[in-house]
Order: C-alpha cells, then structure tokens, then sequence
C-alpha cells in the first residue's frame, strides 16, 4: 500500500503496519510542550484527574513566557507553574531570561528533529512542521492525560500534497510563498487534514523562511504543515539535535486529498489586509501600491511569532540598507528568543537597530503587546510580520492591518507608506550613481 508522508510517521510511533486517513489510533507522542498560553489550564487538569505520578518526564517542555504580570490573577497563574515545576522535578522547564517563543524556544534547545510527534494544547509550535514535526494540538484534559500514561489518541488525518518548483525570488519570503497560496488555491471543505510540503524548489527556501511559510499558513488555515526533510534540514539541526531524527518521504501515487503546485519563479511580495474586521484579502505588494497611492503606515510590528529568528532580523537590516525609521512611523522589533536577543547584541546589530530608531522589546512581552498596550489603536494602519498579531487583531473593530515580510516592513517603515522592498534598493543605486558621476 502506497503512503503519504503523515502516514508513515505515524507509523512509526504504532504497532499497526497499515494506516488509512479517519483512523482512530494510539501513539506515543515524542514530546509535550506547554507555555503560558495553556499550561495553568492542563495543572488543573492534571490535578482534578487525582493521577500523582507524570510519565515520561523527560518528554515533557514547559515555557514561562508571558511577562509582565500585571493583574493577580495571572500571578497566581505563575505561582501555580512555578510550584508545579518545583513539586515535580521538571527538567526541561524555560523560565523568563532563557525564553522566547515557544516553538523558537523548542526548536533553539535541539528537541524538535526530523520525524518527531509533538502535542500540546495550543497553536504556538506549528511552525514546527517545517523541520519534520508533526504538531497535533488537543485539549488540556487529553494533555493531562498524556502526562499521567504518555499516550494519546489521534485520528490520521487526509493530506493536501503542496509541490514547490523553481526557484525563490530575490524579494520574496515564506510569508509571501503561503500568501500567495492562500490567495490562488482554494482549500477543502474537509476537516482533518494537513499540508504536506515537498519539491525541487525547497532547496532555494532557506529554513527560517519554511519556518514563516508554516506559521502563515497554518494561521490562516488552522491546519498543521509538515515538510519532507532535506539537507538544508539536516544541516540547520546537526548542532543543537538532542534527539535521533527519522525520516519519511510519502509515495507519489499515494492517496492525496488535493494536490496543488507552487511555481516559486511567480510568487511576488505578497500583503494580506483587513479592514475595521473585513474579510483577509490577498494582493501582490506592487498591485496594491499602485492602487493604494502612498497608503501610510502609523506603526509596525516586527517578530516575535513571525520573522523573528535572527536570520530574519538580520535580512530586515540588509533590506533598509541602514536607512532610519521614518519619523511619524513607530516600529516595534521582538526577536524571538533571550537567546536570540544576545545573538544581536554580540554581533553589533542591536546598535543598529536602535540607531535607526526601532523599538526593541523582548519576547515575553508579545502577550502583553498583543491585549494591552494600544497597538491596535483605532483608525491607525499597522503592519506586522506576525500572523498571529494580526489575526488578533482582527477580532476588535476599528483596525487597519496589514500583514507582510520583515523586507516588505522595513522597506515600508523607512518611507512611511507601504512600499515594496526593491525601492529603498533602487534609491541607494541611484544616490550610489550620481556620485559616481559627480
């Protein structure tokens, strides 16, 4: 029988030798991974159960990432993890100054290889599946109940086979490859499925841009995406890997839901906007420039969530040719990690960045940014590389959201409206040129 690759990695944490989509079975999970988000809802969960004992205590992630704590019911929250750490000797615990993002935060610490099967009870690991995770997000009584057996029950689900060919534009992103999917390939009525990504064209995606395609896409779609693994992979994981990487390839002739093609060479820089709750509409970033004639920008959300790796941030730097912000745009810069906080700071960009007059602010901080501090004021036009942020914002009226790549938000943060990357490029060529005739 012939297999997609969700298939077969499931195969490998059951005994059963065959599996079809809609199958109910019982696996193994290779790890259960908590932040903030959900971890006080699965302690109580735990404790109702009246169970003592965790199994598996090595395959369990817990991450403190939401800080400050500014009402007293989130610090009895914190209060209650902290103990819960303490009382049951967990290991692999993050605690504010060594966290971040928590799928940042896994994948940085060397959990998440090839072939790994990861539950938890929230949406803050899927980009994960970009690196060979499976990510399978349930409710805090099934986690509870993963952390008393070290089993769960899941369904296999169908899959949407995604075929990437070519090759990655010069200004384009993973954020604006899953735009550009989104706005040109109509999704399945079906419920459980996921995206599977595979292709020729993945070797010119770098992994952090994989790493923003799945986010984006898992945002908009609520499905999980999972990546056949190459050597780009293999390679970006060979210093941190904790754990032995398995790897599984799905059969051409395998039973798909869909099977849609990316051709890389037409993605251009893509932008999702939504307005005062609109319905997400999806436009080519030069398209909506030349309809929306020097449509301004009053803040922008850089990180966190999206583009927050420091390969991500390092690209912003190079796009704005070290242009400072414009003066009536705020700009506001979370990498993803404390981890990736030092990184900028030893190698000197830090500086810069404030030098060009960007907000810097650490990652246990995008909770707090996201409910309380007005970014999403209303009548203000806000870009943010973040999915998350942005279809956060999406649920109060009043907004207007733009969401793009880091290149796409710094281009735009440097001139105050919306611009396309190319022209900060184009600009510095041209002041480069008259002194040269000069």
């Amino acid at each position: 029988m012939k297999n997609t690759l969700i298939e077969k990695l499931l195969m490998h944490f059951t005994p059963e030798k065959t599996l079809e989509s809609g199958e109910l079975i019982r696996i193994q999970p290779s790890l259960i991974a908590s932040s903030n988000y959900s971890i006080n809802k699965t302690i109580r969960a735990f404790k109702r159960s009246g169970i003592k004992k965790l199994i598996n205590k090595e395959n369990i992630v817990i991450i403190n990432n939401a800080s400050p704590v500014d009402t007293s019911h989130q610090s009895n929250d914190t209060f209650l993890l902290q103990k819960f750490i303490k009382d049951y000797d967990i290991e692999h615990y993050y605690e504010f100054g060594r966290s971040g993002v928590p799928g940042i935060v896994l994948e940085e610490s060397g959990f998440v290889v090839p072939g790994t099967v990861l539950i938890s009870g929230e949406k803050s690991f899927n980009e994960l599946g970009a690196l060979g995770c499976y990510v399978i997000r349930n409710s805090s009584n099934e986690i509870a109940l993963s952390w008393a057996t070290g089993e769960q029950w899941i369904q296999v689900p169908n899959s949407i086979l995604i075929d990437i060919k070519g090759e990655i534009g010069q200004w384009v992103s993973g954020t604006d490859i899953a735009l550009h999917f989104l706005r040109n390939f109509e999704l399945p009525l079906e419920d459980n499925y996921i995206f599977e990504v595979r292709g020729e064209g993945l070797a010119s995606i770098p992994v952090y841009e994989r790493l923003n395609f799945a986010r984006v896409l898992f945002d908009f779609s609520g499905k999980p995406v999972l990546f056949e693994t190459d050597q780009k992979v293999v390679e970006y994981l060979s210093d941190i890997a904790q754990k032995e990487a398995h790897y599984f390839y799905g059969d051409d002739d395998a039973k798909y839901l869909k099977k849609d093609v990316i051709d890389l060479n037409q993605v251009e820089p893509m932008l999702a906007v939504s307005s005062d709750c609109e319905e997400i509409s999806y436009h080519s970033l030069s398209d909506f420039i030349s309809e929306n004639d020097e449509q301004g920008i009053d803040k922008i959300f850089m990180g966190a969530s999206g583009s927050g790796h420091f390969e991500d941030i390092q690209l912003g730097i190079r796009t704005s040719k070290f242009k400072k912000i414009h003066k009536d745009v705020q700009t506001i810069i979370m990498p993803g990690s404390s981890t990736i906080n030092s990184n900028l700071i030893s190698e000197g960009l830090m500086g810069i960045l404030l030098e060009l007059n960007n907000e810097i602010y650490p990652a246990s901080f995008f909770r707090t940014l996201a409910e309380s501090i007005g970014i999403y004021t209303h009548n203000v036009h806000m870009l943010t590389t973040s999915s998350q942020l942005f279809l956060h914002a999406m649920e109060t009226s009043g907004h207007n959201l733009y969401l793009g790549s880091i290149m796409t938000a710094f281009a735009s943060g440097i001139k105050g409206t919306i611009s396309h990357p190319a022209s900060i490029h184009h600009e510095e060529t041209m002041k480069q040129k008259n002194e040269t005739d000069l």
